[in-house]
């Protein structure tokens, strides 16, 4: 979608990766919260997920791995607007694992376990 539709990409993972290398006070938080394989609080999630949209403006994006959870959807709605389409894939939980587990050879995440991913799952 990238290449050929001209979306841009944005991975709420990498922005929390990014926001913990920061060593800020919410990237610390954030640390301890995907760690235990928990979601980031859905506020926190819009808010870093607005400032990656202010810097870098596009007509469409392509925003990987949001939302994770009904409550973050609909502050995102509230505070940004309405998503104007939605790509859902419904994969098996034992293929999502064993494709973070191959992930994790390479990742360097220390959320990248099996115990964490089931959690997150």
């Amino acid at each position: 979608m990238v290449e050929e539709f001209g979306y841009t990409h944005i991975s709420t993972g990498d922005l929390f990766r990014a926001e913990v290398a920061k060593g800020s006070r919410e990237g610390s938080m954030m640390k301890e919260i995907m760690d235990k394989g928990e979601l980031i609080p859905y506020q926190l999630t819009v808010q870093v997920l607005i400032n990656a949209l202010i810097a870098n403006p596009s007509k469409n994006y392509l925003i990987d791995g949001f939302p994770r959870a009904r409550d973050q959807a609909i502050h995102f709605e509230n505070v940004v607007g309405e998503a104007q389409s939605v790509l859902y894939f419904n994969t098996p939980m034992d293929v999502c694992v064993a494709r973070c587990m191959e992930r994790s050879k390479n990742s360097g995440r220390t959320d990248d376990t099996e115990e964490t991913i089931m959690r997150r799952l």
